[in-house]
């Protein structure tokens, strides 16, 4: 089907999901994650049995590898399907070995993700052509069962990529069309980054359902019977907010509502309604414990760079940073300091204009 070799960074939900894809659509696919035990459970399995609409297959993986440096080498591209607070170590790590002229897509970027990879390309390989992309959110809902199992709830109908530069888009899309032709090129990153649903679904509601969490003996739904009409209405005052600095950047981008009917085909009056009526959301369990990435990786990689690119647009954004100041009591953390500041994205001392001129380069 194509001759291109591919990496897939990430052995969870998400990179089950692509590896055992991509394996079934006839690519030949690496595979490599920081969990020994899972990589040992891979390697003595050597398949991923994908379960997709109550339909399971057998995909055949063509490497398992200890090593990212193995992973990486001679790829021509380069899946990372990790947590976003990941994307810095991993880009730092496999700066070394990516080939000239690889692309390296995020799956998804959040907020920022293939700026702030692509600044530390920038920095440590200046004179390597690396394609740099991200998808605007994980194309699958799905969940991986060990060893090897992955079961896939829904796909989305279209989900947008971008990359840097932005002239690359339409060919990496083209190359990943036989595989999944759900990806369509975006205009330039700020749409994927600014149309980061993840941070509007995710942290509010695990604040708002904190004590639910940490003490209610019996599992709950996480979109079903955490968003509430009453949380939805605070989740459509955030994405308001996210919807307006993207305006101030000069780009549109679908509110949640908008997103939810694009992706899943959902037609709905509310936010609530929308999300109640999506079959790929009906049986996804809330989180165990508090300790989770909706708060760790979708504050400081979603909300922080919108509330940081809200500032720089002169846009109010009070709800977005309560949540960034509640999720930080809960947790502990300072996200703001941690989290991906407008240096770590290479876009300090840049105006809205400055910014607009460097994504449509």
């Amino acid at each position: 089907m194509t001759s291109a070799k591919f990496a897939v960074i990430g052995a969870g939900n998400g990179g089950l999901a692509f590896a055992g894809c991509l394996a079934l659509r006839g690519a030949f696919v690496r595979i490599h994650d920081n969990n020994p035990a899972l990589m040992a459970d891979l390697a003595a399995k050597g398949t991923i049995e994908v379960t997709d609409c109550g339909q399971s297959s057998l995909a055949s993986i063509g490497e398992v590898c200890p090593g990212l440096g193995t992973a990486v080498a001679g790829a021509d591209i380069i899946f990372v399907v990790t947590p976003a607070d990941t994307h810095r170590a991993i880009a730092t790590a496999m700066a070394p070995y990516i080939g000239q002229g690889a692309t390296v897509l995020l799956h998804p970027g959040r907020t920022g993700g293939a700026l702030e990879v692509k600044n530390i390309f920038n920095t440590l390989i200046p004179g390597r052509r690396v394609i740099v992309g991200e998808a605007q959110t994980l194309l699958f809902a799905c969940r991986r069962y060990p060893p090897n199992k992955v079961a896939i709830m829904g796909t989305k109908r279209r989900v947008a990529i971008a990359t840097l530069p932005r002239n690359a888009a339409h060919g990496v899309i083209n190359t990943l069309k036989p595989f999944f032709p759900q990806f369509a090129a975006a205009e330039n990153i700020l749409e994927t980054s600014l149309g980061n649903i993840g941070a509007i679904f995710h942290p509010a509601p695990t604040v708002l359902n904190a004590a639910r969490i940490e003490t209610s003996p019996v599992p709950f739904r996480y979109y079903i019977d955490g968003i509430s009409p009453s949380v939805a209405k605070i989740l459509e005052l955030i994405d308001a907010e996210r919807v307006l600095v993207a305006e101030k950047l000069g780009k549109r981008v679908p509110s949640a509502l908008e997103w939810l009917r694009q992706a899943y085909g959902i037609s709905a009056s509310s936010l609530h309604e929308a999300i109640q009526k999506n079959p790929a959301y009906q049986e996804l369990i809330a989180p165990k414990t508090i300790d989770v990435r909706y708060l760790d990786e979708d504050v400081p990689t979603g909300l922080v760079p919108l509330a940081a690119l809200a500032g720089l647009c002169g846009v109010p954004a009070p709800f977005m940073n309560a949540i960034i100041g509640l999720a930080g009591v809960i947790r502990g953390k300072d996200y703001r300091r941690t989290g991906r500041s407008l240096e770590r994205l290479g876009l300090a001392n840049m105006s809205a204009d400055d910014i607009q001129a460097m994504v449509n380069t």
